[in-house]
């Protein structure tokens, strides 16, 4: 398998029942930073065999194969919507060679052809390589959206329940 692939050398087609395989041995080569930025769904093989089949995400799925190496995925969920939400997600051997570009042009297709007004996605400010391939394709941040998390080993909490404003103390 060659990891120095042009994207030209890709086909990029529908996703298909017999792609279950490949899917999850994507989802195995994902790192810990790649599952954490792209976390549309869990990462096991009944994930990748529901996916494969049609069954996990409610719109076009489309595969990035060459020879029997599976190098990424992408999908336009809610496809009901007029404006579905594109998810991306290529193998860490075949990133910054235009994969991920190349499928979100196919995606974006999908989308125009079938007469959807627009594409949506979220993406972490963080992911450098994912924000620069959605914004050479045209996407604009909109707003952005704050990711807010409360340690309970490091904080203390408060509720307010009428006028008795009770602090409940340390969680540790």
């Amino acid at each position: 398998m060659t990891t120095e692939a042009n994207p030209s050398e890709w086909i990029l087609r529908p996703v298909t029942p017999e792609d279950a395989h490949g899917l999850y041995t994507l989802f195995e080569a994902m790192t810990q930073e790649g599952k954490a930025a792209f976390h549309p769904h869990p990462f096991d093989f009944a994930t990748a065999r529901a996916v494969a089949r049609g069954e996990q995400i409610q719109g076009p799925v489309w595969v990035a194969v060459m020879g029997d190496w599976l190098g990424g995925y992408g999908f336009l969920a809610g496809w009901k919507h007029p404006w579905p939400s594109l998810g991306v997600n290529v193998d860490p051997k075949a990133q910054g060679q235009g994969l991920g570009t190349a499928l979100v042009r196919q995606l974006l297709a999908v989308a125009r052809e079938a007469g959807k007004a627009g594409v949506t996605l979220t993406v972490y400010q963080d992911n450098l390589a994912a924000v620069a391939v959605y914004r050479a394709v045209g996407f604009e941040t909109t707003r952005a959206l704050w990711v807010m998390e409360l340690d309970f080993a490091e904080r203390r909490f408060h509720t307010n329940v009428g006028p008795q404003a009770k602090e409940k103390g340390d969680l540790r």
